[in-house]
């Protein structure tokens, strides 16, 4: 039990400043918390993970910094959206998936998969086909505890050129064999 009736106080993050859109896994006992942090020196916004023990209702002040997961730095020069992360159970692993030029007509979805989702993170594959352009904010639909379980998968994301005229899109997905 992740104590969702307390409020959490406290710095959750190693370093200050640029942390944002997070990702909570819990999986064998463990919370992987995984967060969108810009390296301003190149500005890119790389994904950075913190664990802790998920049996510790104090968790948050136990996170301990695993620092750079997911290193983006090839996509330097385009816009790129924050990573969702979710562990899939039929394919026993993480998988993080971003929007890559995102304020662009030639939009699409950057693929990324990790077998401990602390190590040996690769991206794997894009997706281009039926794609909306000006995808931001993909999310991969999944349970409380982070994890994709059920044979519908569905993937939702925003799209449109300003946040005053944003759109939702939801979708099925299936995983290529």
């Amino acid at each position: 039990k992740l104590y969702p009736d307390r409020s959490v106080h406290g710095n959750l993050f190693p370093q200050q400043g640029s942390e944002r859109e997070a990702s909570l896994i819990v999986k064998d006992g463990q919370i992987y918390l995984y967060y969108t942090y810009n390296d301003q020196a190149i500005d890119v916004y790389d994904i950075h993970l913190a664990t802790a023990s998920a049996s510790d209702p104090n968790w948050p002040a136990a996170l301990s910094d695993k620092g750079k997961v997911i290193d983006r730095n090839k996509f330097a020069a385009n816009s790129v959206s924050g990573c969702d992360v979710k562990y899939v159970d039929e394919l026993n692993c993480f998988q993080a998936i971003h929007g890559v030029n995102v304020n662009e007509v030639n939009t699409y979805l950057a693929i990324w998969q990790s077998t401990d989702g602390i190590t040996g993170w690769e991206q794997i594959g894009i997706v281009t086909d039926n794609t909306r352009v000006r995808l931001k904010y993909p999310r991969v639909v999944g349970n409380d505890q982070g994890h994709v379980t059920s044979a519908v998968h569905l993937l939702t994301y925003q799209y449109g050129i300003s946040r005053s005229s944003w759109r939702t899109w939801m979708s099925s997905y299936q995983y290529a064999e």
